[in-house]
């Protein structure tokens, strides 16, 4: 769409220089503002719901490839834009004195671990669940009134369910690194919007595939959203 586009436009700057080398003052016009209107939707990549990004040049599992097809000017302001250029550590919340305190009170070192399991080779599926809030979980809210959630509930009283975890980001695109990657979200930013370090994280898919398993994943929604494709 977006070579389609430029085609386009570039055939209506030439045909907007043959006016007015004629002096058709009023063609030339009109091909100039065809000209303007069709320079967002260019930059955009068309008229599609999601415009163009990074995720657009991977097209491979092979990673050179998609680095190939990658606009290495675009990228580089694209990266130079994200940084967000702050020399503040956005972390910082607390002396050190006392953010070591607070987190050796969240640690329990402990080498023993409970087996729940009884296959050492389970079936294993994730499902990602996003505004799924607590509120509206008959379990962790004993003052709503409806079972809005009843396989979930279900799921409850037959497994194991955790009262006491919560999001490590605020979008997808923060939540499934942190998930699958155990990457935790950036306050200001996303790493799966940074293809270079998404290459550099270590996945589960890929431990699982050393042990044997085959991973499939399905996403319900448009893989160029966030740079899903190439995550």
């Amino acid at each position: 769409m977006a070579a389609y586009n430029f085609q386009l436009t570039h055939f209506l700057q030439k045909k907007n220089f043959a006016f007015e080398e004629k002096h058709d003052k009023r063609k030339a016009i009109l091909s100039s503002v065809l000209f303007l209107i069709l320079i967002p939707i260019c930059i955009r990549g068309g008229l599609q719901e999601i415009p163009i990004n990074e995720s657009a040049a991977s097209y491979s599992e092979v990673l050179p490839l998609n680095h190939a097809a990658t606009n290495p000017a675009w990228y580089l302001l694209n990266n130079i834009s994200k940084s967000g250029l702050n020399k503040k550590n956005p972390y910082v919340f607390f002396p050190d004195s006392i953010a070591t305190q607070h987190f050796n009170q969240l640690i329990i070192r402990d080498s023993s671990f409970l087996h729940i399991l009884q296959t050492n080779r389970p079936n294993i599926i994730f499902i990602t669940l996003e505004s799924w809030t607590a509120d509206v979980i008959a379990p962790l809210n004993p003052s709503t009134k409806e079972n809005i959630t009843p396989f979930f509930t279900s799921l409850c009283d037959s497994g194991l369910l955790f009262s006491n975890i919560y999001s490590s980001g605020r979008r997808t695109d923060q939540m499934l690194p942190s998930i699958l990657c155990g990457f935790p979200a950036p306050p200001n930013h996303s790493v799966s919007r940074f293809s270079d370090k998404l290459q550099r994280l270590p996945y589960l898919s890929k431990d699982l595939e050393k042990s044997g398993y085959q991973s499939s994943f399905f996403y319900g929604g448009e893989l160029g959203f966030a740079n899903m494709n190439t995550f």
